[in-house]
């Protein structure tokens, strides 16, 4: 467990499961006790994307069409149903693809996200205020 930057915010970062061997490991971020955010970053894959195309396949089948962000050896998959966010991330990196998918509690990512920034500029920002 790592405490963040406030003693409010919490990581676990859990080493790869025996019952998901292609899973490197897992990274929970947590504020005032909740979790918000789960990360699963995934063994580099020697083989190319297909398997990120399949994965991105299935679940645009699955959850409707994403919005793609396209950067120069990186590409960003966002499925947002307004209360849940997931992110596919490829990187290209020397032969190989690193990939992760990350989920997110929209509502409690917000909500850290304000918090957050009022405490580093101790009130002074009006990110998040009405």
């Amino acid at each position: 467990m790592a405490i963040g930057q406030f003693a409010d915010e919490h990581q676990y970062k859990l080493a790869a499961l025996p019952s998901s061997p292609d899973i490197l490991n897992i990274v929970c971020d947590f504020y005032q006790g909740k979790l918000f955010r789960i990360e699963l970053n995934y063994h580099p894959l020697k083989t190319g994307g297909a398997i990120v195309q399949e994965r991105i396949d299935e679940w645009t089948i699955r959850f409707g069409e994403p919005r793609v962000n396209n950067f120069p050896d990186v590409l960003l998959v966002f499925w947002d149903d307004g209360a849940t966010r997931m992110i596919l991330q490829s990187d290209e990196s020397e032969g190989s693809t690193l990939y992760s998918i990350t989920y997110i509690d929209d509502d409690l990512f917000h909500l850290f996200s304000r918090e957050r920034v009022q405490r580093e500029t101790a009130g002074q920002s009006n990110y998040g205020k009405k």
